[in-house]
């Protein structure tokens, strides 16, 4: 069975992103959908998401753990155990509030990491509903 392929598409009035078939791209195009990456195969594309995930919950239990431990080291000891991960940094930071008495150098550094991490809502998340492929028309 072969794999299928899709290319990342932008339709310029609406500014929804999909990605489309590449056999059906020429019919794509005819509706105003434009190519804005290479084509790729969808096996992939989910396979890198999966690590992704993967990679997510790793961090997440490492944040976990660290957390335990912010009310017990240095700042320091903190901000290296954090480095420039937001979700490390925010469990640091929710540890830390929660102590009696917050670090004031602490919350401020982590918060300046938190605020450093890229949004991922602004960066966007691919596919719309209605620039599904096989629905062009969002019906």
């Amino acid at each position: 069975m072969n794999d299928l392929h899709v290319t990342p598409c932008r339709h310029p009035e609406t500014g929804q992103l999909a990605d489309i078939p590449t056999e059906a791209l020429e019919g794509w195009q005819k509706l105003g959908w434009e190519p804005i990456g290479e084509s790729q195969s969808l096996q992939e594309i989910q396979t890198a998401a999966i690590q992704g995930e993967n990679a997510q919950a790793a961090t997440e239990a490492a944040a976990e753990v660290l957390a335990d431990e912010v009310p017990d080291h240095t700042v320091k000891e903190v901000l290296d155990g954090v480095g420039d991960d937001p979700v490390k940094a925010q469990a640091a930071l929710d540890a830390e509030q929660a102590t009696d008495a917050p670090r004031k150098t602490l919350v401020t550094a982590l918060a300046k990491v938190i605020e450093a991490a890229p949004d991922p809502v602004a960066a966007g998340d691919g596919a719309t509903e209605a620039g599904q492929p096989g629905n062009p028309e969002g019906n």
